[in-house]
């Protein structure tokens, strides 16, 4: 019922009247998973073609793995295949919705080659907007994944040791991630030690840990192919004057984010709030990213919190609060929480400690 639905939801969202959605799975294609519930790690070439009453084909190899679900499989074992079922399935239809944010030119090209004398509609926007707004099933696989990544961060502590290398402090996290649970980790693990924490996105190195130094890490964990989001900054050591307040005016300034948040409210009145609480300070000009994203299927969900982002805030919604303040002399500091909108209040997910001196 809950692949049927979302379906039902993509198609009532499109302007066009449109008689299917075919989607491919290219390069983990996550329009795929959605439409389908089946990973996308997997499948790989796999067709899924979504009709009006929420039903759903799917053309795949003989290789992949069939189940008993509400999906319709067609198995094939050419290329050759592929393409006479595809014209068979789409034989009625007279507009083709497809998604342009994840389907290749390549892709496209043979679609309307296979499938000729028919229009063809771009939903890759109705889709991101359907899955804006998550199931109560989408939610609670979120908030596992946010539980894996705030115990892994909350043992960061006993990580950190003098001499010890951004790469290994990473590598013991991924491993702790799928220790705890995660299918694997939903990006690149960040760790960045010193000046390199004022690289909003570095990743990690052979830099080796040393006293008073700023830790930056930020991770996520994936389950059930939903993700999770943290950031957490610590100083192994013991903290300048500068490095206290800059913390401070972070915490300070996710805290009134969070705080802030009503349902109705527009993702870029709180970004704009949140850099007006750090302008005001001398750390002026010093925040230089967004101040989150939408998380769900993928860790970047299709909107973020910043300047010129006119969606608003509703219940159903997940995302991250992420202020920062960097400073390449020095290094940077960010904070980040996971939070989904409950009965119109901001929940946050993430329950990681936030001490800043080990």
């Amino acid at each position: 019922m809950m692949i049927e639905e979302r379906i039902k939801k993509i198609f009532s969202l499109t302007k066009k009247d449109i008689d299917t959605i075919i989607v491919k799975n290219s390069n983990l294609n996550p329009s795929f998973f959605y439409l389908t519930g089946l990973p996308r790690e997997f499948y790989e070439g796999a067709i899924a073609v979504a009709w009006k009453d929420g039903s759903v084909d799917v053309i795949v190899s003989r290789i992949e793995q069939t189940k008993k679900s509400e999906l319709l499989f067609h198995t094939v074992k050419n290329l050759e295949e592929t393409k006479k079922l595809l014209k068979q399935l789409a034989k009625d239809a007279n507009c083709i919705g497809f998604d342009g944010a994840h389907t290749t030119v390549s892709d496209y090209r043979v679609m309307r080659r296979i499938i000729e004398k028919k229009r063809f509609y771009d939903v890759g926007r109705e889709i991101l907007k359907a899955r804006l707004i998550k199931s109560k099933d989408e939610i609670e696989k979120i908030k596992r994944a946010c539980r894996i990544v705030s115990k892994v961060a909350d043992e960061i502590v006993d990580i950190l040791k003098e001499s010890v290398t951004e790469r290994e402090v990473a590598d013991e996290i991924v491993y702790r991630l799928r220790r705890y649970g995660a299918r694997r980790e939903a990006f690149e693990t960040i760790v960045a030690f010193g000046r390199n924490s004022a690289i909003p996105h570095y990743l990690h190195g052979e830099k080796r840990l040393k006293k008073d130094e700023i830790v930056l890490v930020d991770f996520g964990a994936v389950v059930d192919g939903y993700v999770s989001d943290i950031s957490r900054t610590f100083v192994y050591g013991r903290a300048s004057e500068r490095q206290k307040k800059m913390y401070e005016v972070v915490l300070k300034a996710q805290k009134m984010a969070v705080e802030s948040i009503k349902e109705g409210m527009v993702f870029e009145s709180l970004h704009k709030k949140v850099q007006r609480c750090i302008d005001k300070t001398e750390f002026r000009g010093r925040f230089i990213h967004s101040t989150g994203h939408t998380i769900g299927i993928e860790v970047h969900d299709g909107f973020g919190i910043s300047t010129g982002c006119k969606e608003r805030f509703s219940s159903g919604m997940t995302f991250t609060v992420e202020p920062g303040i960097y400073i390449p002399e020095l290094g940077g500091v960010r904070i980040e929480d996971d939070i989904v909108i409950e009965n119109g209040k901001a929940k946050v997910l993430t329950t990681a400690s936030k001490v800043f001196e080990v």
